[in-house]
């Protein structure tokens, strides 16, 4: 209240709600709630503050009453009737969230803010599953909603472990290792003053999963540590691990697509990075380099676009043979997995833009450079087909190769890059679960829980779906900026 606010009520009013919110979410019932000793009977949350007494007052019941608008409940931004009137709605929603939501919205004024205060606690106290189902599907963007919630729930789990006493943290373990795999539990977690409830779904084989990340920061080296959860690799600690080459490798993937089907506009899973990956850069949680800065490609990706994507990989791992690890202590608290192998070579992507009138002789070009490429024939291409493509935007994790302008000079780099055995850059991480490296007493407090398929995926159409009206604005205001000279210059000339 005090970073927004100067007036001490709407401090008091905060301190107040927030108790009741607290309250709810250790499974307080109604009664105590709504209860007009709750400030006393909660007097060592609110430490020596004593509350406003226009905030106490609401605090002794003032909003119990039964004629709501006729005896001057009001929904007004003030802060003291805002606050009257959520919780006069709670109270008299017979136990039913939209009765209070609606109750809350018909009482007119300030709706919106005497209907969202309202749905702080009774969502808190009512639960999920109490909501309205008609409501719950024509909420926007829900998945994705869903989605982040889970976070903020596995983040608040995280915070509350790294509080918690070792005694506390042991209660805790044992919970997690009795639970049953693919089910939510709840651990209740006794402190001095009160319950904590932390409700996390659990599973035993997510966490033992290898995953694939591609390398946006190519710094990384076997044995480094990585948080999966913020997708980063960590300075903190590395382990000492022996390399060696994987002769089932290497791995060579060349093709063209074409945008107009709807699945192959997600160019990030075009290029094969994981579903969760994809997430953690559509949302900005990790800046785009190199071959992933892709999704900063400007145009619609339409009928028109052609994407060219080359990989040829070599891969050096470690080995994890039960006598080559040796256990090991670690200091740091976010790692969930180490880089036990990495790909390194060529992957570079090509978007192109054709005319629409007549692409098929393009594309016969690109796919014959495909076929040259991938069985070292000699190329015999029609260059003058080649220069009628309207744009090249080419992303690598290689700089020779992405301030090349066409997609023939990627094809000749390609093969000077192959002829002269270059550097091979870092490509993708394999990482492995970090408590196959580390003693058993560290293992307890690391979990890695991937995002449910199905959600993810939903999350990522919304990701998508918001990038793609962003560029479609983007364009219509530079077109409509390009036309203001030209419309202002023939009105002047026509006066």
């Amino acid at each position: 209240g005090q970073i927004t606010h100067g007036d001490e009520k709407a401090y008091d009013a905060c301190c107040y709600y927030g108790a009741l919110i607290v309250a709810a979410l250790q499974g307080a019932q109604k009664d105590t709630l709504i209860s007009d000793t709750f400030y006393d009977n909660h007097r060592d949350w609110f430490g020596d503050r004593t509350l406003h007494p226009e905030v106490m007052a609401i605090a002794k019941g003032s909003y119990k009453r039964p004629g709501g608008y006729q005896d001057g409940i009001r929904g007004k931004g003030y802060i003291i009737n805002a606050l009257e009137a959520a919780l006069w709605a709670f109270w008299s929603d017979k136990g039913s969230f939209e009765t209070g939501v609606l109750s809350a919205v018909n009482i007119g004024d300030d709706t919106d803010t005497t209907a969202a205060i309202y749905g702080q606690l009774a969502g808190a106290h009512y639960g999920y599953k109490k909501l309205p189902d008609k409501w719950l599907q024509r909420v926007y963007a829900k998945d994705f909603i869903m989605c982040v919630s889970s976070w903020i729930n596995y983040e608040g789990y995280i915070w509350f472990i790294n509080q918690a006493t070792p005694d506390m943290k042991e209660l805790i373990n044992s919970a997690r290792r009795n639970s049953i795999p693919s089910k939510s539990i709840v651990s209740t977690v006794s402190t001095s003053d009160s319950l904590l409830h932390i409700n996390m779904p659990l599973t035993k084989d997510t966490a033992s999963n290898i995953i694939i990340r591609k390398a946006i920061d190519p710094r990384g080296n076997i044995g480094d540590l990585y948080d999966g959860w913020n997708d980063r690799i960590l300075t903190s600690s590395h382990f000492n691990l022996s390399v060696n080459s994987d002769k089932s490798y290497p791995s060579l993937i060349c093709r063209v697509i074409s945008g107009e089907k709807l699945e192959n506009q997600n160019i990030l899973r075009f290029i094969n990075c994981p579903i969760e990956f994809r997430l953690s850069i559509l949302s900005n949680l990790i800046l785009p380099s190199g071959i992933t800065s892709v999704v900063n490609y400007p145009f619609v990706i339409d009928e028109c676009t052609r994407i060219f994507y080359y990989s040829n990989l070599v891969r050096k791992k470690t080995s994890l043979g039960e006598h080559s690890i040796q256990k090991q202590e670690i200091t740091t608290t976010s790692a969930t997995h180490v880089i036990g192998a990495i790909d390194c070579g060529i992957d570079v992507v090509v978007v192109m833009q054709l005319p629409p009138d007549d692409p098929k002789t393009i594309d016969a070009n690109l796919n014959q450079i495909c076929e040259c490429l991938k069985n070292k024939n000699e190329l015999n291409t029609d260059k003058n087909a080649l220069n009628r493509i309207l744009s090249t935007h080419v992303y690598s994790n290689r700089s020779d190769l992405e301030k090349q302008k066409t997609v023939f000079h990627v094809y000749k780099e390609i093969l000077n890059i192959k002829n002269r055995h270059g550097t091979k850059q870092c490509c993708n991480y394999i990482l492995y679960p970090i408590n196959i490296f580390i003693s058993h007493q560290n293992q307890q407090n690391i979990i890695y829980t991937p995002i449910e398929p199905s959600i993810a995926r939903r999350v990522e159409e919304h990701w998508l779906r918001l990038l793609s009206i962003a560029k479609m604005q983007q364009t219509f205001q530079e077109n409509t900026k390009s036309d203001i000279p030209k419309t202002d210059l023939k009105e002047k000339f026509e006066d």
